[in-house]
Parts: structure tokens; sequence; C-alpha cells
């Protein structure tokens, strides 16, 4: 990404000089397999300690993110400010919920900026009879509330141990999403077996037959 933060022309080095990991359809899309609110926001910036592929890029892509995470905002509401303001409270959880995984302390902007957006109540769900049913009624959300759901998504997480116990980092070297693990055992290591788990078998094997041409 350039300094502008714009992405960098696909032939541009990666970190350290070396070449560019490619950036494919399913690299720039959107992810909501994290976890929970909060850390699917986190994973709308990709390959974070390399070149970064943002995935939040825009009012439309913020309509289709709220769609995955089955929000519904106002009319009006999905401007390219709101983008502005979630991805400063993305940068904000990242760095508590990296710090949450590694035992450190994040910074106290980080920790003020999650505070002050969780002050704002968002509106309670309701439950509605219909006639198939119950259902839960989601009312829209102004931005502030959005950025108020997620942020107390964020807090609530640090809050509950053993839900913070399975938080894990991708062992994919391009990527290092942050996700819950909630398998037995947790032992999973990779953000998902169709990404990045598929991707080191593949490398495996290349480097398996790269040893033995024969």
């Amino acid at each position: 990404m350039t300094e502008t933060g714009t992405p960098a022309p696909e032939g541009a080095g990666g970190a350290g000089g070396g070449p560019r990991p490619r950036v494919s359809a399913l690299t720039r899309s959107l992810r909501f397999d994290g976890g929970g609110l909060a850390l699917d926001l986190v994973a709308t910036l990709g390959r974070r300690h390399g070149d970064p592929v943002e995935r939040l890029d825009g009012p439309g892509r913020l309509g289709a993110w709220c769609e995955g995470v089955s929000v519904r905002l106002e009319e009006g509401e999905a401007t390219e400010a709101l983008v502005a303001e979630l991805r400063l409270l993305r940068e904000a959880a990242y760095d508590v919920a990296s710090a949450g995984l590694r035992g450190t302390v994040p910074a106290l902007t980080s920790v003020a900026l999650v505070n002050e957006c969780a002050h704002h109540e968002p509106p309670a769900p309701r439950l509605e009879s219909g006639p198939e049913g119950v259902v839960v009624a989601r009312p829209a959300l102004t931005g502030r509330q959005l950025r108020s759901l997620v942020a107390r998504d964020l807090i609530a997480l640090m809050a509950d141990p053993v839900r913070r116990a399975g938080l894990r980092e991708c062992a994919g070297p391009h990527c290092r999403m942050l996700y819950l693990d909630g398998t037995p055992g947790r032992r999973r290591v990779w953000c998902s077996m169709r990404r990045c788990g598929n991707s080191a078998k593949a490398a495996r094997h290349r480097g398996r037959a790269a040893a033995d041409p024969a």
C-alpha cells in the first residue's frame, strides 16, 4: 500500500522488497468467519503485515459487509465518512484483540476509541411473532450505533476469559487474520482450510515435488 493509503500496483514489491503475493478475487472478498462482529470488522483489512488488502473500500462494500453480519443501516448512513470511522475503529479493535492474544498492552488511544464508540447505546433487538413463528427484528442503525455495536462486541469478547482464550492468529504467512477457535481442543491453525489451509498444503506439495523431481 502506498503512503496515501491506495493499493500498490500489482507488480510492486512486498514487505522487505520481495515479490508481492498475488491478490486474487478471493483475497479481496469480505470475511465473515472471524467468530464475532468485531473480528469480522478487523478482517476487512487483509494481509496487514505485508502489502495490505483493503476490503472495506467504499459505501458499497460497507453495505455488503453489513448484510454479511446481519446488520441493517438506516437509509443514507452508508457514507465515505462512516467507512473512514469504521476503519479507525477497526485498527483500534485489532490493537486490543491482538494484545489480548499476545498478553501485551494495547495503546491507550485504541482503548479510548473503543470506549468512546461503546458509549452510545444501540437499539435493542426485538422478538416478533409471525406466521412462521418467532423471529428477531433488528432495527436499522445509524453509523454511530453500528460503531457502538462493534465496540461492545469487542468489549464482551475481552471480558469473557473462555472466549478470549480462543483468540488465534492464522498461521498463513501472508494472512495472519485474527479469529476465534471454537474447535474441540482448540487446535485450529488456519483462518480457513479453504483459503490458507489449502494454500499451505499446495505449497508443501510443490516443495516435495521440487525436492524429488523424479
